[in-house]
């Protein structure tokens, strides 16, 4: 809190609107309390996609499966990728083999 703040409203600036009533609530939060909460947090959030559209639902979570699917092999495929080139031998001999 600044010394302006005290001195022209006798502490810290907040809002006090309906809006903003959980704006500073993570300020008592802790990494630990976060975390238990979390699972609870995605399960709500399952169940309320769930309840809107199911098929919607079912089709994100296959195409995030098959986001990280395609990601996986990406990067299997760039480490071969990097082994070849950055491997023994002559540096034309490990182009040819890229």
């Amino acid at each position: 809190m600044s010394e302006s703040e005290q001195e022209l409203f006798g502490g810290p600036l907040r809002y006090d609107l309906g809006w903003s009533t959980h704006e500073y609530a993570f300020e008592g939060q802790t990494l630990r309390s976060t975390l238990r909460a979390f699972p609870g947090m995605v399960a709500g959030t399952l169940r309320l996609a769930a309840r809107a559209d199911r098929r919607a639902l079912w089709t994100v979570g296959a195409a995030e499966v098959g986001q990280g699917v395609a990601a996986a092999v990406g990067l299997v495929l760039v480490n071969q990728v990097l082994g070849a080139l950055l491997g023994v031998g002559e540096v034309a001999d490990r182009l040819y083999g890229a």
